[in-house]
């Protein structure tokens, strides 16, 4: 696990599936950390939102999925990060299975907290998740 931020230039290959060329960061647990200690208890944010507001303030245009994702696994994992990671959601509500103790263990931090969970399909979700979701501008 890389212990500070890196920027680096978006692959020729990996321009079509960005949708763009430039500049990619690969965040560090802390930077991702730093990020969801500012999401208010009420608030969730989804994987999509987390990476494109790391890249906002990296100043870059994307930032990496599986690393932003690592960094996630890394702070659920270590204990001295006391950072709310399950408020981290996929864009449709959907729970992350990443997580220690996987969607039973987030479903049950969330419900906990007040989120009304839907779990009648595949993976459970948050219900009205757009209603939670923080915004950045």
């Amino acid at each position: 696990m890389i212990q500070e931020d890196m920027i680096v230039e978006i692959s020729k290959e990996r321009e079509k599936y960005f949708g763009c060329s430039g500049k990619m960061l690969i965040p560090c647990p802390a930077t991702v950390a730093k990020l969801l200690a500012e999401i208010p208890k009420i608030k969730l944010i989804t994987t999509d939102s987390l990476r494109r507001e790391l890249a906002r303030r990296a100043g870059v245009q994307v930032a990496c999925p599986p690393s932003t994702l690592n960094a996630l696994k890394a702070i659920a994992t270590d204990p001295a990060f006391e950072i709310e990671y399950w408020r981290v959601v996929k864009k449709n509500g959907e729970l992350l299975s990443l997580i220690p103790g996987g969607i039973v263990k987030q479903f049950a931090i969330l419900t906990e907290e007040g989120f009304k969970l839907d779990s009648s399909g595949n993976t459970p979700k948050v219900v009205g998740v757009s209603d939670y979701l923080v915004k950045y501008d």
